[in-house]
């Protein structure tokens, strides 16, 4: 009967053993018969004949122990090892060296040509096995795929609890982070822990065979995201393609409010802010996880002449705009703003260089205004292309951009016009021709919804700022990611922003309070712009006709406003009624049903709004999503196209 290759190689070291054991036999029945000789027949020699025959023959007797005990141990090793290697691994591969206890310490082993040697996995699978059968705290290997052979070294070290602990916590990273390395051997290396008794690293440097994902920035991502979910707490990610080499390191702590520095960031009174060149100018807002001060660069050559800002309710998006308007009239830039909701930026009525439209008549007559002086600029710059290079630039802020459509749409409809309203044509137009103009747009909205763009005009708006936490599909709307800023703290002000372009960082925006209500710091702060903006505009001339824009503020102490409802009459229905036809129940928007999110309202087939309470995919139609919908007498489950277009309910609520 054949014998298995491990078998084969026990019977012959086995059969070494045996002669040794035989020739040690020999040894000693020589040393008998020399020692019989000198005492039978006096022969002198005999005796020391007889001793070292007798010596040699009990140490090859014990040599042969040895041997037999070695080469039991290295047979056990062969029989594991041909668990990974199969039943036509050749035992004569492995050869052992450095025995201690009658196990070696240092092997080289042989393996089939046939073996997946690239697969770190297959590796480990392999070290683990010899490394338990030497009994050895960690196994150096040294492979020579092109040889098909792998060297072996075991090596004792005293380790402690702690040691101990902290190897499993990194074996455990290297577990959870390979599988994002797509089969190329990853090595995990953490030169240091947050405290002496704790299993928190303050560094996990990376080391990964040649693989092309480490150039993604959606893959550097995906490590960010599984390195929190696995490992608790936020982390950012750092690679270099062309070393194979990353690290992660834990995200810094931001603060959770951040006043606005004040016009030292524009004045040049701050040796770590330098005064804005004329021609760059830059609006600040905010801190990156650094410290820096970041902001928005306009000018001629910028490749970000349009900025968009998403974010919800109470996100932060207000506070954003009005550090945009200080940057800009500190620096001597006309500020254009429409504020359909007529609460957010009319604290800036009177303002130095800020003009300020809140009626739908002011809106589409600003809008209207932007695109005219945009094609006055082209028609001078087509007659003499010099002027390009003198144009001033102007900053036209256009807030809440979906009730801004729908408040215009309404203005449309009530002027009897047909079609589609000519300021969402303007608006696109802006988006799309205003950067050589020098005229600068900024939307603000709280979802960037692709239909809210006409022809794909969000393209256009490569500074981007989404506030707080943001759902994957409105990652994936804005950043083409869904993981960009989706575990973002739900802190007002904390952003994701891109002021250096394309790739977002995670940033701490700057508090500006109500020009109206602001007290004291604010206050100062605020005064100390509008005295810049003062002498910045003391002998401009506006472009374009202002007048329909020039609303003054009315002189009002902040001491003196009331702080309780009392005395303040609201709720009036003629009030009520005003207010509900001119915002709420502003209309329907027909998108996607994958763009519906939990908590939006969309019309069924009988024409009654419900509410969405989940939104999951369908686990039998990948085409598909499934909603959870609250009809007020149930909840029920609806599963629909995600192509198919469904009626979502615009209103203040959802806007």
């Amino acid at each position: 009967m054949k014998q298995t290759a491990s078998n084969q190689q026990s019977t012959e070291k086995r059969s070494a053993s045996e002669l040794l054991r035989i020739f040690g036999a020999v040894l000693l029945v020589v040393a008998l018969l020399a020692g019989g000789a000198a005492y039978q027949f006096g022969f002198s020699a005999g005796i020391p004949i007889a001793i070292c025959f007798g010596v040699a023959g009990l140490g090859v007797m014990v040599w042969s122990f040895f041997v037999a005990r070695r080469a039991a141990q290295l047979g056990r090793m062969a029989a594991f090892l041909a668990t990974e290697l199969g039943a036509d691994w050749n035992p004569e591969g492995l050869k052992g060296r450095k025995y201690t206890d009658g196990v070696p310490r240092d092997i080289d082993l042989r393996y089939q040509e046939r073996q997946p040697d690239h697969d770190p996995e297959w590796r480990r699978r392999l070290t683990d096995v010899v490394r338990q059968r030497m009994g050895v705290d960690e196994v150096q290997a040294t492979w020579k795929p092109k040889k098909n052979r792998v060297r072996m070294l075991g090596l004792m070290t005293v380790i402690t609890e702690l040691d101990q602990a902290r190897k499993r916590a990194t074996d455990r990273i290297r577990l959870v982070l390979q599988p994002l390395f797509r089969n190329v051997e990853l090595a995990v290396t953490i030169p240091g822990w947050q405290e002496e008794d704790n299993l928190k690293p303050t560094r996990i440097e990376l080391a990964y065979g040649v693989t092309s994902v480490d150039g993604s920035e959606l893959w550097v991502r995906r490590v960010e995201a599984m390195a929190g979910l696995k490992i608790g707490g936020r982390w950012r990610a750092a690679f270099d393609p062309t070393h194979d080499r990353g690290f992660l390191e834990p995200r810094p702590v931001l603060p959770t409010n951040l006043p606005h520095p004040g016009v030292k960031l524009y004045d040049g009174s701050d040796p770590a802010h330098p005064k804005p060149s004329p021609k760059s100018p830059c609006l600040y807002y905010g801190h990156d996880e650094n410290g820096k001060s970041r902001g928005w660069v306009l000018g001629k050559k910028s490749t970000m002449p349009h900025m968009l800002i998403i974010g919800p309710t109470g996100g932060g998006k207000t506070t954003v705009l009005r550090s945009l308007i200080l940057g800009a009239v500190a620096q001597g830039i006309p500020v254009f703003a429409a504020d359909p909701k007529m609460i957010e930026l009319t604290p800036f009525y009177g303002f130095p260089g800020c003009y300020i439209a809140s009626t739908p008549d002011e809106i589409a007559t600003m809008i209207e205004t932007m695109e005219a002086l945009m094609m006055e600029r082209y028609a001078a710059i087509k007659k003499n292309p010099h002027i390009a290079d003198t144009l001033t630039p102007v900053l036209f802020i256009l807030d809440e951009l979906l009730i801004a459509r729908q408040v215009l749409k309404r203005l449309h409809a009530q002027r009897k016009l047909r079609g589609t309203p000519r300021w969402f044509e303007d608006i696109q137009a802006l988006a799309a021709l205003a950067r050589s103009a020098q005229i600068n747009v900024v939307i603000g909205v709280q979802r960037p919804d692709a239909s809210l763009f006409d022809e794909g005009s969000r393209d256009n708006f490569r500074q981007r700022l989404s506030l707080m936490r943001v759902s994957p599909q409105g990652s994936e709307m804005l950043w083409g990611s869904r993981y960009v800023g989706v575990d973002l703290p739900m802190v007002q002000g904390r952003a994701m922003a891109s002021p250096d372009g394309d790739t977002p960082i995670e940033m701490q925006t700057f508090w500006v309070a109500d020009p109206i209500t602001a007290s004291g710091q604010d206050r100062e702060t605020i005064e100390a712009f509008r005295e810049l903006g003062q002498r910045n505009f003391a002998d401009y001339v506006p472009p374009v006709d202002v007048s329909p824009f020039e609303n003054d503020m009315p002189e009002i102490d902040p001491a003196t406003l009331p702080t309780q409802n009392e005395g303040i009459d609201l709720g009036a229905a003629e009030d009520l009624q005003e207010a509900q036809s001119g915002l709420l129940n502003l209309d329907t928007q027909d998108v996607k049903a994958e763009q519906i999110a939990e908590g939006d309202q969309i019309v069924l087939d009988d024409g009654e709004p419900v509410t969405v309470v989940a939104v999951e995919e369908d686990q039998f139609d990948e085409d598909s999503v499934q909603l959870t919908i609250d009809t007020g007498s149930g909840e029920e489950l609806r599963s629909m196209s995600r192509d198919l277009y469904v009626s979502r309910v615009l209103s203040l609520e959802a806007a």
